[in-house]
C-alpha cells in the first residue's frame, strides 16, 4: 500500500524508519529531565551516548587497519639465472639460483626484504667403483657402470651402484663417488643449509633396504682411478643411511652447512653401503638432468 501525499510516493516503512529516526534523535537530545551536565560520564544521558560513539569508531579504524594489511611473495628481479659452469674433460655442472623475496605492507609501513636464496648444481663426475681385495684388482667405474647398468632402459649405462657384498666381483664393495665443482660465488655467504639428491632408478634391483651413507672424500677424478679407491676423510659420515629406497624415488641427505667451508674448493663425497642389498642411483650420464646427483645450497 502507498500513501499518495504531495505528489511523492512513500513506502509506509519507509514512514516508519523517518519516524523512528526522528524519534532516536530526540532521545539523543539534551534532556532538563535527566542530565546532570556532567562530563565525567557518570550520568545517564549525552556523555553515555559519546562514549558509544567513541568505541564504534576506534572498532571501526581497527577494522580498517587490519584489512590493510597484505604480504605478497615475489621472485627476485632475476628469478633464475645460471651461476657457475664447472667443466673438466669435457663435463659441465649447470647450475641453478633462486631468490625468493618478501613484501609487507602496514598501513602506511613498507618493508622489504630477502627471505633466502638457493643454488642447485650438478656433480661434474658421479660413478662407481669396487673395491680391490686380496689378489683382486679395483673394478674401475667404466666397469662397475657398464655391471650395475646392464638389461637397463638407457643403453646399459648411466647408472652406479652401492653394495656391501656384490657376490659377482667376489663378495666385494662397491662405493658411489661424487665430484663437485667449486662455487666462488658462495665464498662471504652465511650458508644455512646443504642437501644431497640421488634418484633411485627404474631397474628391477635397483630398490633396496639401504640409502647408504655419505662420506666426505680425498679427491680423486674418476678417469684416473689406478689402484684403490681414495680413502675416507673423518671418523663418521656426513649424514648416515636413510633406510629403505623404492624404484624413481628422490632421496635426499641433509649434510652439515660446514661441507662447504671452502667455496673455492671442489667438494668430494663417497656413497658407502650400510648392507649387502645393493641400491642403484643414476649418474651423471642419466637420461634426464634431472636424475643425476645435485647438490643444494641455501644462504641467509
Amino acid at each position: 500500500m502507498l500513501n499518495r501525499s504531495s505528489n511523492a510516493l512513500v513506502a509506509p516503512g519507509s514512514l516508519l524508519l523517518a519516524l523512528a529516526v526522528t524519534g532516536l534523535g530526540g532521545c539523543l537530545g539534551p534532556n532538563p529531565l535527566f542530565d546532570t551536565g556532567s562530563s565525567s560520564g557518570t550520568s545517564t544521558g549525552g556523555p553515555t551516548t559519546d562514549a558509544t560513539m567513541t568505541t564504534l569508531t576506534m572498532t571501526t579504524t581497527v577494522m580498517a587497519t587490519t584489512a590493510s594489511t597484505t604480504t605478497t611473495t615475489t621472485a627476485g628481479t632475476d628469478g633464475t639465472s645460471t651461476g657457475v659452469d664447472a667443466t673438466t674433460a669435457m663435463t659441465t655442472a649447470s647450475t641453478t639460483t633462486t631468490t625468493t623475496t618478501a613484501t609487507t605492507t602496514t598501513g602506511a609501513t613498507s618493508e622489504t626484504g630477502a627471505l633466502e636464496t638457493t643454488m642447485a648444481y650438478g656433480a661434474v663426475e658421479a660413478g662407481c667403483a669396487i673395491l680391490p681385495a686380496m689378489d683382486q684388482p679395483i673394478a674401475l667405474p667404466n666397469v662397475c657402470e657398464q655391471w650395475y647398468s646392464a638389461g637397463n632402459m638407457n643403453s646399459g649405462a648411466g647408472e652406479l651402484g652401492v653394495d656391501l657384498m656384490n657376490e659377482s666381483f667376489q663378495s666385494r664393495e662397491s662405493r658411489g663417488l661424487l665430484r663437485f665443482p667449486a662455487q666462488p660465488s658462495l665464498v662471504g655467504k652465511t650458508i644455512s643449509a646443504v642437501t644431497l639428491t640421488l634418484t633411485v632408478t627404474n631397474q628391477m634391483t635397483a630398490a633396496a633396504d639401504q640409502s647408504g651413507a655419505i662420506w666426505a672424500s680425498e679427491a680423486f677424478e674418476l678417469a684416473t682411478l689406478a689402484d684403490s679407491v681414495p680413502a675416507l676423510v673423518g671418523d663418521a659420515p656426513l649424514s648416515g643411511d636413510l633406510g629403505a629406497v623404492s624404484n624413481g624415488v628422490e632421496v635426499v641427505w641433509d649434510l652439515p652447512a660446514s661441507t662447504l667451508s671452502d667455496p673455492n674448493a671442489e667438494l668430494f663425497l663417497q656413497i658407502v653401503a650400510a648392507s649387502s642389498d645393493e641400491v642403484h642411483y643414476w649418474n651423471d650420464t642419466a637420461p634426464d638432468e634431472s636424475l643425476s646427483p645435485r647438490l643444494q645450497v641455501q644462504w641467509e
